[in-house]
């Protein structure tokens, strides 16, 4: 069964990134600096920036979208939501004009299930995720198979 990862994407943090590309050398300067002052400071800095970038890094690396043929998991820190696809009633995407420049959206899952609606922030290529989902969702429930193309394949 073929399965899909998707992961929060990179390019919602364009601007850490740039902020971060101008910082460097400007801690850089302060840390070999003659002044003493400077060089708390730009060790303080360093210290900051380097804290903020482990959390945005570890947040990128713990919110995962994953359809595994007939379950879809969301994965958020350390709690995970697992949803079967059939029971999934409407899946929406929701761009502003800049996420829509950079590919990227927020995917808004509801179920039939009571309490189980969720959501996926800052996911890259949303529409096609939905899209996907509600193909296989509709597969599921006319009893056809998740991935014909890769069942094609085998034969």
């Amino acid at each position: 069964m073929k399965t899909i990862k998707r992961y929060e994407s990179w390019r919602s943090y364009w601007r850490f990134f740039l902020f971060s590309f101008f910082l460097v050398p400007v801690l850089c300067v302060c840390l070999v600096s003659e002044f003493f002052i400077l060089n708390v400071i730009g060790a303080f800095a360093s210290i900051i920036w380097l804290i903020h970038f482990t959390a945005r890094l570890s947040v990128i690396l713990s919110n995962r979208l994953k359809i595994d043929g007939k379950e879809l998991e969301i994965s958020k820190g350390y709690t995970k939501t697992v949803i079967p696809i059939q029971n999934i009633t409407d899946v929406s995407v929701q761009q502003s004009s800049s996420e829509k420049i950079l590919g990227i959206g927020s995917i808004f899952i509801n179920t039939k299930l009571k309490h189980r609606n969720c959501c996926m922030w800052r996911i890259s290529n949303p529409k096609n995720i939905k899209q996907l989902l509600l193909k296989i969702r509709n597969n599921l429930r006319n009893n056809t198979t998740c991935f014909p193309h890769i069942i094609r394949a085998k034969q």
